[in-house]
């Protein structure tokens, strides 16, 4: 009898854990399917076009001010969704959900992180999404921005998905949708940027722990031919960082360097190719990219 009671009350934590149900007028995004047995415990909608920032990059806050490495402003409605996933889930499992629905579904992916790679979690939770629930250790934590398109709209999607230390598991998603020049924002030509600015960041160009370059990564950088002047000489950039040594680092920037500089060069660019290896991180933190740079329109203001 005792066993059998016990049997009971096991059975009614294990229906409330996973039967929970989501919270009163929320709901889903066409735009998201969301994962399996997974409930909303948090969710907004703005019905009105406001100033909004869209992070494409690691986040972090020094003596107080909050410092983003990549970012567009742009004006839009906003959709706000949180879920709690289940407990018998693993982080990993997380991760490839959402990666084999975003390659599925989205058109393009913006930025990735995974880890301390993307940043304190406290910034992302208290300052970017204003969700503490979201605080999680560092090495928990994963972050994607990618670009959807439904029905010719444009959206910009953020996905942030955490592991507590309670080992509780959580997924935040942010939709902006496009109510202006959102998408050429987003798009805008890596050529344009170079004029103005002399130096640009490859959105979404990331090298492996190897220095490898995935065929996504490279077809997201676009086309240069038509906008660049190819008087100015141009360097690609590989930034690399890992725990083999320094020289070993570098070499394999090198290897990263020459595949992007390969790809420019099919469109008859000249373009030299250079191994920063680890030797420039940004406010001191270790972030890999690929940067293009043209040295004689570099600012010095």
């Amino acid at each position: 009898m005792r066993n059998h009671l016990l049997a009971i009350v096991l059975g009614l934590v294990v229906f409330e854990a996973y039967c929970t149900e989501d919270i009163e007028n929320s709901t889903d995004s066409m735009l998201f399917e969301r994962f399996p047995r997974s409930w909303i415990i948090s969710a907004s909608h703005s019905s009105e076009s406001v100033p909004l920032r869209f992070i494409t990059g690691s986040v972090e806050k020094i003596r107080r001010e909050l410092r983003l490495d990549r970012f567009v402003d742009v004006d839009g409605k906003k959709q706000t969704i949180t879920y709690r996933i289940p407990d018998d889930v693993s982080l990993n499992q997380i991760k490839t959900y959402v990666e084999n629905f975003i390659a599925r579904e989205y058109s393009k992916v913006i930025f990735d992180c995974q880890g301390p790679s993307c940043g304190r979690s406290t910034v992302w939770a208290n300052d970017i999404f204003r969700q503490p629930i979201l605080v999680a250790p560092n090495k928990n934590q994963m972050y994607w921005s990618a670009v959807a398109v439904n029905e010719s709209i444009n959206t910009l999607v953020s996905i942030y998905v955490v592991k507590r230390g309670n080992q509780r598991l959580y997924l935040h998603l942010e939709l902006i949708h496009e109510t202006g020049d959102l998408a050429n924002q987003i798009n805008q030509s890596v050529a344009e940027k170079l004029v103005r600015q002399g130096h640009v960041i490859l959105e979404g160009v990331v090298p492996d722990a190897h220095g490898n370059i995935s065929s996504r990564d490279l077809e997201s950088i676009g086309s240069l031919d038509d906008d660049w002047d190819s008087a100015s000489p141009l360097y690609v950039v590989c930034h690399l960082y890992g725990s083999e040594d320094v020289s070993v680092m570098t070499e394999r920037s090198g290897i990263c360097a020459d595949t992007v500089a390969e790809y420019i060069r099919r469109e008859g660019i000249k373009v030299t190719a250079f191994a920063a290896g680890p030797m420039a991180p940004i406010d001191g933190r270790p972030i890999s990219r690929v940067e293009l740079i043209a040295p004689r329109l570099l600012r010095s203001d």
